[in-house]
């Protein structure tokens, strides 16, 4: 996502590098409309984003190359722990599994900025292990993985731009908007040194309406933030 609008894909195999796939629906947004005027999508999955990166050159990988050693014996190790879950009927995991469950969360994400002080963001994950076949987290959808607004004047002699990223557990992300709530708030607080994140963080994520019968909620934000002031003075932080 940068100034110009937000492309994304989800549900991809056999695709090198899906975040480039990303980056060509933005391109095409940019370009106009499609054939018979048809607009450009945002957001492509499954086979329908596969067919995108083919018709767009992307590299294809096989399944076979994707795979590591370590990967491979970490799917095994929570595969055998998923069958013993069902075959004796367990009420649920005991708080060591769900833990390690947890830290194999593996997003990816960056937040740049160029000289003229164009922001971007983006998001990319593979998800977690043994998740249900066609699931989309968060990375892929709009506002959730990542957020970018650019020159917003906050104050007669003060415009702000903001790119930020996410991480944690993607359902949670999705179900509170995060990154561009997150995004929004600290516009809106940016008078203050730490814009008031704590009491955000918790109101917002971990108090939020719709998570409040889950435990066990993960969150994490990459944050920059870039102030232009009218003596054209520049301060990231």
């Amino acid at each position: 996502m940068d100034k110009t609008g937000f492309g994304s894909v989800g549900a991809i195999s056999n695709i090198k590098n899906p975040i480039m796939v990303s980056l060509s629906l933005l391109d095409a947004q940019s370009k106009g409309t499609l054939s018979l005027g048809r607009i450009v999508p945002c957001m492509l999955v499954g086979e329908g984003a596969k067919k995108w990166a083919i018709e767009h050159n992307f590299e294809q990988v096989s399944q076979e190359s994707m795979k590591t050693e370590s990967m491979i014996k970490s799917h095994r190790h929570y595969k055998q722990k998923l069958d013993d879950f069902h075959q004796n009927n367990l009420v649920q995991l005991n708080a060591k599994n769900r833990s390690d469950e947890e830290a194999l969360l593996d997003t990816v994400g960056a937040v740049c900025i160029d000289r003229d002080g164009n922001l971007a963001s983006a998001a990319s994950s593979g998800g977690i292990l043994l998740k249900h076949p066609g699931r989309v987290g968060h990375a892929s959808f709009f506002g959730c993985g990542c957020w970018v607004e650019q020159d917003i004047k906050t104050s007669e002699e003060e415009t702000n731009s903001i790119g930020i990223c996410t991480t944690g557990c993607g359902e949670y992300i999705i179900k509170t908007l995060f990154a561009k709530e997150c995004a929004q708030h600290i516009l809106k607080y940016s008078d203050k040194t730490d814009y008031d994140l704590n009491t955000f963080f918790k109101k917002n994520f971990f108090g939020a309406p719709l998570l409040k019968n889950f435990d066990d909620k993960l969150i994490g934000a990459l944050i920059c933030k870039l102030s232009t002031f009218e003596n054209n003075k520049k301060n990231c932080n």
